[in-house]
C-alpha cells in the first residue's frame, strides 16, 4: 500500500516531492494500543546495537517532523527519498 501511495503522489504535478521513509515510529498514540509496535519499541533499541539491525531502529514522530521542517526550507526539485539514517540528522 505504501508503494502504491508513493507512486500516486509522484504523478502529481508538484515541483518537489520528498518521500520520508522512517522505520518504526515511536511515541504516544491517542487511545490506541498496537502490541507488535509496543514490542518493537522495547526490543528494537536493544537489538539495533547489531550492525545489520541498525536500519530498523525506532524514531520518534518529533524527529521525523523536525526533519520535514528542515527539508521544507531547503531548495530542491524533483522526487527525493529520505531513509532512516538521513532522518536522524537535520
Amino acid at each position: 500500500m505504501k508503494g502504491e501511495l508513493e507512486n500516486t503522489v509522484k504523478e502529481l504535478p508538484f515541483k518537489r516531492i520528498s518521500i520520508i521513509q522512517p522505520s518504526l515510529l515511536v511515541g504516544e498514540r491517542n487511545n490506541e494500543f498496537r502490541l507488535a509496535e509496543k514490542l518493537g519499541s522495547v526490543l528494537l533499541p536493544i537489538l539495533c546495537w547489531l550492525p545489520r539491525l541498525r536500519k530498523y531502529r525506532p524514531i520518534t514522530g518529533k524527529q521525523v517532523a523536525a526533519k520535514m521542517c528542515a527539508l521544507s526550507t531547503k531548495p530542491s526539485v524533483g522526487v527525493e527519498y529520505f531513509k532512516l539514517d538521513e532522518l536522524f540528522y537535520t
